[in-house]
């Protein structure tokens, strides 16, 4: 452990080489000769995050060696009692899953040991009635990326009960996500925030196709919903809920509709496939939202670009018998919304 210190007006932190840190006693013993930031951390990450050498303060790096912090922190429910961590640690980053054990097993793995680019199929229905389930994907790592299969399978009886926690669902948080061909029955959960029966924050631009629920979301907070208490803009083909949130119906036909600020921007397009947009100033992250025969194919920052010119960019491009959907989207009040009319055309 080092002793970092920062005056408050400097670029970076530096080192205390004074500082005197005693892991046994838990003390730390320091020279204060000025006010301003201090920081003790841990000197191989912090000497690693910046890219210098920390081969000095190296040490054992082994996770599966010690209790992790998610088990620290977190209620684990049963799965520390049925997990298949071994089969887990053998075939990661890649699942075949048959059994509740075994995606007890990846629940730990991926909150325990590793925060990595995971791909789960799934080979079986799973029934985890009696469980007391938790969410893999916990966000003390955020590097979770999740490539879901479920191979048209069925998980039944999922029960999470953590009225504590925020960021709670099948997955507690994505970075990126893409699922497929799955479905939920009977699901239960409830949870203080950022809670869904698929997932509790969606980070990234992502894709949910075939993806059935049924179930239930009890939150005390505001953001929570069927698939996702928060997500980022996601791509819904072919997706259906039948949930009740807080004991109201959710409503599975507005799926995919990015919420509505306003129309605020009025777009247009001319003969040569160009659109405009009006220069109007305080939107924060503004972006061009474009659909390509019901896919998205587009989502590109509009701040510096009053005129985009469709024709420079391959995907969007005037492609025959093709229907396009173009709107402006901004971030307010914690997501991305709407902010202009859409425009809608096709190229004959």
């Amino acid at each position: 452990m080092i002793v970092l210190y920062n005056q408050g007006d400097a670029a970076s932190y530096c080192e205390i080489a004074q500082a005197e840190v005693d892991t046994t006693a838990n003390t730390v013993t320091l020279p204060v000769a000025q006010e301003g930031i201090y920081l003790l951390a841990d000197a191989y990450t912090w000497y690693s995050a910046w890219g210098h050498d920390a081969s000095a303060y190296a040490y054992e790096t082994d996770k599966t060696a010690y209790h992790s912090d998610w088990e620290h922190e977190c209620d684990p429910g049963d799965i520390l009692e049925i997990a298949d961590i071994d089969w887990a640690i053998a075939q990661a980053p890649v699942f075949y899953i048959e059994t509740p054990e075994q995606i007890a097993g990846v629940v730990y793995y991926s909150n325990a040991l590793a925060d990595t680019d995971l791909t789960l199929y799934f080979v079986n229905d799973l029934d985890l009635s009696g469980y007391s389930w938790v969410p893999m994907g916990w966000r003390g790592a955020e590097n979770h990326t999740f490539h879901i299969d479920g191979m048209g399978h069925e998980i039944a009886n999922m029960t999470i009960n953590l009225p504590d926690e925020i960021e709670i669902g099948f997955i507690a948080y994505a970075k990126n996500l893409e699922a497929s061909d799955l479905s939920f029955t009977n699901a239960s959960v409830t949870e203080k925030n950022d809670v869904g029966i698929f997932c509790g924050v969606d980070y990234s631009s992502d894709s949910l196709s075939q993806i059935s629920l049924q179930g239930s979301v009890q939150s005390s907070g505001t953001d929570c919903g069927a698939f996702f208490g928060d997500e980022n803009r996601i791509q819904y083909t072919d997706c259906q809920a039948d949930v009740l949130i807080n004991g109201e119906p959710f409503d599975d036909s507005t799926l995919g509709e990015m919420e509505v600020a306003g129309e605020f921007f009025t777009l247009t397009l001319d003969d040569a496939y160009c659109i405009t947009r009006d220069e109007i100033e305080g939107y924060d992250n503004l972006t061009w939202v474009i659909y390509h025969d019901g896919a998205c194919v587009l989502q590109r920052n509009a701040e510096n670009e009053t005129i985009l010119d469709t024709t420079s960019i391959g995907i969007v491009s005037a492609h025959s018998d093709s229907a396009y959907c173009v709107y402006l989207s901004a971030f307010i009040d914690g997501s991305y919304q709407r902010v202009s009319s859409k425009l809608e055309y096709t190229v004959p």
